[in-house]
Parts: structure tokens; sequence; C-alpha cells
């Protein structure tokens, strides 16, 4: 089967004469066809649109105004408001030979062509230029900021701080921070997906702690979480002791899973009358 293209070419026609058109393949052969075109003298009407362009926040209202002018001693007989090729307003049996209108449009989301088209009683079709508008979602809801810290900590010894940042509709705006407000302190969190950030602390003095953390978005959406933690003195903590671990199976191929067995003792009262902390 041949296959077959298809091509449209636009142009402003302005006296009767003939078009040629040359195809060449990639031998450098030629193929021409003509056509005669046949000029009415009779000047089809003057189409405006005029109005904003550029990006807006979808469904804010937008007014543009449409003007047609009929040459000739026509009337012009309808009008159309189109969005994309696709009609949105029609006004038909003008019968004015100058014609204003004021539109309102919608914004959609995404890029749209706006333009007008109109018809005399001659049947000449004009249409005006096309304006570009782009419709964008406006971001109003800043990150939204889960902590993930314990409630307890002990001094001198290091404890993980992590937290989790969502943004559906805007990107992060740098490097969310996180500071332990009480002791002025800042540390520098890490990632590896930019949405879940951890980082190290190793409290210096006992008392309440409050981490807090802060975020913004591209949007200028700005989001802070806070989370108390109690820190004491490790002094009498009493760990639990890990028994036996093994592996099953433990010979396997790779990608096989592998279950892991353990057993854990909770901690007790010791033989020194101290009780363990929590």
């Amino acid at each position: 089967m041949v296959q077959t293209y298809s091509l449209r070419y636009n142009l402003k026609a302005t006296k009767s004469e003939k078009v040629t058109v040359t195809v060449t393949n990639g031998n450098n052969i030629l193929s021409t066809d003509s056509v005669d075109l046949s000029i009415i003298n009779h000047r089809a009407p003057k189409v405006t649109l005029t109005g904003p362009t550029g990006p807006f926040p979808i469904d804010e209202s937008k007014t543009y105004t449409l003007t047609i002018e009929a040459y000739d001693d026509a009337l012009i007989e309808n009008a159309w408001f189109l969005v994309n090729n696709a009609t949105v307003n029609a006004f038909q049996g003008i019968g004015e030979s100058v014609y204003t209108k004021t539109l309102t449009y919608s914004v959609l989301k995404g890029k749209k062509y706006l333009k007008a088209i109109a018809k005399d009683d001659r049947g000449a079709t004009g249409q005006s230029d096309e304006i570009e508008v782009i419709g964008f979602k406006e971001d109003k809801t800043p990150p939204r900021i889960q902590l993930y810290v314990p409630n307890v900590a002990y001094t001198n010894v290091q404890t993980d701080l992590s937290f989790l940042i969502q943004d559906s509709d805007s990107d992060l705006a740098g490097i969310p921070s996180i500071s332990v407000l009480e002791e002025d302190l800042t540390l520098n969190p890490l990632t590896y997906d930019n949405a879940f950030y951890f980082s190290k602390w190793t409290p210096e003095a006992t008392g309440t702690r409050t981490v807090q953390v802060k975020a913004a978005d591209t949007a200028g959406n700005q989001a802070t979480a806070t989370a108390s933690i109690m820190v004491k003195d490790p002094t009498g903590i009493v760990r639990p002791t890990v028994g036996a671990l093994a592996a099953y199976p433990n010979s396997l191929m790779l990608g096989s899973t592998v279950s892991l067995v353990l057993s854990v003792t909770p901690p007790v009262q010791n033989s020194g009358g101290i009780s363990p902390v929590v």
C-alpha cells in the first residue's frame, strides 16, 4: 500500500493567479501541479480580536474586544469566537457593516488559542490573528511536613531526626531547614529523593527541646512544623538483649527473599537495683 500524505498551506489571496506546487523526492526528482485561483473583486471582512495574552491563573475571567468591518457595501452576516478552533460563541443575523462585541473568556488550563471568524452576506469570510493564552493552576497551598522524631532522647547519644515533605502543585524552593531551637542549632538534612530528609543530632543537656522544620515552594508558600523531645540523662539505661540471629534460607539465588529471625529480651531491673530508663 502506497502511503499518501495530506498537507495544507494557507496563503492570503490578493489577485486571480495560478499557484504552482513543486514536490521534490529524496532523489531530487521534481513533480509539479498547478491550480488557478479565481478571485472575486470583493474584499473579505476585516476581523480584529484584541485583549490580554500570556499566562493567567485558571478560571480567571478575561475580556476581549471583537471588531468586524465589512467592505464594498456588504453586511456582516455571522461571526464566531473560537478557542483552539472550537466555537465558544456564535453571533448570527448581525446585518451591520461595522460590528463590535465584548467577549468574556474564562481561562482554561494549558495553552489555548483564541480567534474570531466573520462572514458577510456575499459569502466572504475573514478571520482575526490568534491570541495565545496559557492557563495555570495558582498554588496557594504550602508544603506538607510530617516529622519523624522520638519522644525521648538522651544526652551524648546520637539521635535520628527525619521528616517527609510533599507538595503536589509546586516544586520545593531550595533545601528545607531543620533546627533545635533551644540550642540555636541548625542541622544539615540529607535526602535521596527530595522528599524524605534525615539528619543526626546529639543532645548536650537534659530538658525539653523543640525541633523545627521549615520549607517553602516555588510559588512562595511557606510551611513550618515543630515537635518536642524530652532529653534525659542516660544513666541507668538498661538495653535489650539481642539473642540468636539467623537467616533462612541461607543459601539462596540472587534476588530471592530471605527471612531474618532473631530473639530480643526486654530490659529488666538489674541486680544493682537500678530501674530501666524509658
